[in-house]
């Protein structure tokens, strides 16, 4: 299948041209292979070579320069996708997919003495091979799942709400990776330091109730001074039957707590835990248990053996961060990074929009002919890009000073010259312009207009007509007249009236654009919406 070009602005908007292989020629002229009915095309001004699955664009020496993807083109290897922009036609380029080739039996279908078929490999190389390293596979996998959904977002919202969306996402996300582990690790020193503490006490107790145990004196065991201590929420001392032997309120009670019960199994099973003490921390009750075992000598072993498990319950309750204060926490951080973040997008949408409105001004400064061309400023690849295509636009703009240099011609090919080039900047414009455009002649012909005006207004196709009989409503033609009136008498500084749409209220731009000076050609008209 064969490459073609898919025609999405300009006059034949929706039509389709089938490249055959070799060289084919596009222009106005009758010598062009595909004609492109336009004033602002030269007659030969691009061709394209179809040649082994490749496709390349020559620029034939056209007037005002051929664009593909909005760069100043004279030769380029095109791939699918690309936009071609000549005069008030954007092509796109639409190539076919590399058909599977088909493996089989050397021998099979041949004779003998013919040798099989070969597949040079290079012709079906992809130029964009797939990354080989690690992080190479998931930026490719976050540009594929991620930058669409945003691009879409873009298209969609102001540039201004996208930035303040990103950063919304951002905080939230980051006060969760930031905040919740200080809070964790908070909440862990105060468990550390509790169970230090349970465990001294629990230790006392063992302690000073070892000989009263020894000797089978129940009534002189104490627990008293362990209990008074702050935030112990409770002391117990029981033998291995879980016969509770202190404190005496709660004598011969059965302890049936689940930590000690599996805590006095253990040591009855496993010698290596008699002596030594054991902590568990209850994380989601705020609470830490800690056992000590009270050892005695046995007569019968002649060892010391656990007699008793002093048990001390310690709560973390009061001392540690409640939800209460864990939330107000959030919000004092969620305020502060809300406050810090709105000076951060104040300063990075001025910054990003400071190019663009250096770029507008020097181009009306070159267009006053106050200025030679739009000067490179700021550090920015992408409007370096932008910057060479409007001084190469610009360059072909004749000055005052060439002005009498044919004067036979002055309302000639000179003045189609400078219109077809400012025709060309303002395609340029409102393919990229976030606002909504359209260009009227001085017949109230529709010239261009963009994606977003269409999306705007509901009016499509509606190239090459008048005004009057494609819009829905009657009064979009009479405000647009009486702002083609009004901008006549206003000159640079054009005209402008609210106008009510579907999707709001928007302020109408008129700027008259004159060809030679005092002498309409054309009427822009740029759509703001009110805030």
């Amino acid at each position: 299948m064969a490459a073609k070009l898919l025609v999405i602005a300009g006059p034949n908007r929706g039509a389709t041209y089938f490249l055959e292989e070799g060289e084919t020629s596009f222009g106005r002229g009758a010598e062009a292979q595909i004609v492109l009915g336009s004033s602002q095309v030269s007659k030969k001004h691009f061709s394209l070579v179809s040649q082994n699955r490749k496709l390349e664009f020559k620029d034939l020496g056209s007037s005002n320069g051929s664009f593909v993807n909005g760069v100043l083109i004279k030769k380029k290897l095109l791939k699918n996708g690309d936009r071609i922009s000549a005069g008030p036609f954007v092509l796109e380029v639409v190539m076919p997919e590399a058909p599977a080739p088909a493996f089989t039996s050397p021998t099979a279908g041949y004779d003998s003495h013919v040798a099989a078929p070969t597949i040079d490999p290079g012709q079906f190389k992809l130029e964009d091979e797939a990354p080989k390293s690690l992080i190479g596979k998931y930026k490719k996998k976050f540009d594929d799942v991620f930058l669409p959904v945003l691009y879409d977002f873009y298209e969609r919202q102001e540039f201004m709400s996208l930035l303040a969306v990103m950063f919304a996402v951002y905080s939230v996300i980051n006060l969760g990776f930031s905040v919740y582990p200080v809070l964790q690790r908070s909440r862990e020193e105060v468990l550390r330091q509790a169970e230090h503490q349970a465990r001294y006490i629990s230790n006392q107790v063992a302690y000073l109730n070892r000989q009263a145990i020894l000797e089978g004196k129940e009534a002189a065991l104490i627990t008293e001074f362990a209990e008074s201590e702050v935030n112990v929420k409770e002391v117990v001392v029981a033998n291995l039957e879980g016969r509770i032997m202190a404190p005496g309120s709660r004598l011969n009670e059965s302890y049936n707590n689940p930590y000690f019960v599996k805590y006095k199994n253990d040591l009855q099973r496993s010698q290596a835990l008699w002596g030594k003490t054991k902590a568990v921390r209850v994380s989601d009750r705020e609470e830490v248990y800690v056992f000590t075992p009270i050892m005695v000598l046995s007569k019968t072993k002649g060892i010391n053996v656990p007699a008793a498990v002093a048990t001390v319950i310690y709560s973390t309750a009061t001392i540690a961060l409640d939800s209460g204060t864990i939330m107000s926490v959030y919000l004092e951080a969620l305020f502060w990074s809300g406050f810090l973040g709105v000076i951060f997008l104040y300063l990075l949408y001025h910054v990003t929009h400071r190019p663009i409105e250096k770029l507008t001004d020097d181009m009306d400064k070159v267009l006053k002919g106050e200025g030679d061309s739009v000067e490179k400023k700021y550090k920015n690849e992408i409007i370096d890009k932008l910057v060479d295509t409007v001084n190469s636009a610009l360059s072909r703009i004749p000055r005052d000073g060439n002005s009498g240099q044919d004067d036979g011609n002055a309302g000639g090919d000179t003045e189609r010259l400078i219109i077809d080039n400012m025709m060309q900047t303002v395609e340029f414009l409102s393919q990229n312009s976030k606002h909504p455009m359209m260009l009227l002649d001085t017949e109230n012909r529709v010239k261009m207009v963009s994606e977003t005006f269409e999306e705007l207004t509901g009016i499509r196709g509606a190239v090459g007509e008048v005004i009057d009989s494609v819009s829905r409503d009657e009064s979009f033609p009479a405000i647009v007249k009486e702002l083609i009136g009004k901008s006549q008498e206003a000159g640079n500084s054009g005209a402008s009236e609210p106008y009510d749409f579907n999707a709001g209220t928007h302020n109408i731009r008129c700027l008259m654009l004159a060809g030679m000076p005092g002498r309409a050609e054309a009427y822009l008209f740029l759509f703001e919406k009110e805030e």
